[in-house]
């Protein structure tokens, strides 16, 4: 027999095996893989959710996010959704500050320190996509601030939170300031 039949054969074996050990569409659970509009993004519910005391118990379940680009809204429907389905916190979503009670703000630097005038927001210059999360004390209640270089910078910093909360990760207590190393994010 001749050496290319016997290769033939063994690697239409292997294939065969390899076919029939595959799994079907009879043996996946449809329910088990995850939808493909969730991507990487699917805020499975943290293991601590049902302990009041844990740390994210002191978030805000007020949001407030002065820009109007898709990328700004975006990135204040993701901080709603994420925070639902990983912690159950169901955010209210105010359209101006509230006066009172802690917020999360999420926004870019000029959209938010133009609205936080009165307030201590650092305004160092970010790149369009840094962002800066930080914690704003101000008469008697705290301004969660998530603050971008550009909407895209912002919806980066949410994407950060969120993290920090899917990985079980402490929320940070000073001031974080992110600027990439490149003009384009080739990773993230």
């Amino acid at each position: 027999m001749p050496r290319w039949i016997a290769t033939t054969v063994v690697l239409v074996c292997i294939l065969g095996v390899t076919a029939s050990a595959a799994p079907t569409s009879a043996t996946l659970d449809p329910a088990a893989v995850p939808a493909a509009s969730a991507a990487w993004l699917r805020y499975a519910p943290s293991s601590k959710q049902a302990q009041p005391s844990h740390a994210y118990a002191h978030l805000p379940t007020t949001l407030w996010s002065p820009g109007t680009s898709p990328t700004a809204q975006a990135a204040a429907r993701e901080l709603t959704t994420g925070l639902q389905r990983m912690l159950g916190v169901d955010l209210h979503v105010a359209t101006t500050l509230p006066d009172t009670g802690d917020v999360l703000a999420i926004g870019t630097v000029a959209d938010l320190s133009q609205a936080l005038s009165q307030a201590a927001l650092p305004t160092a210059p970010l790149s369009p996509d840094g962002f800066r999360i930080a914690r704003l004390p101000q008469h008697n209640r705290t301004l969660w601030i998530v603050a971008g270089g550009s909407p895209t910078g912002e919806l980066y910093g949410v994407f950060r939170l969120l993290a920090w909360i899917a990985e079980d990760k402490p929320l940070p207590a000073h001031p974080i300031v992110h600027q990439p190393a490149n003009k384009i994010r080739w990773i993230n």
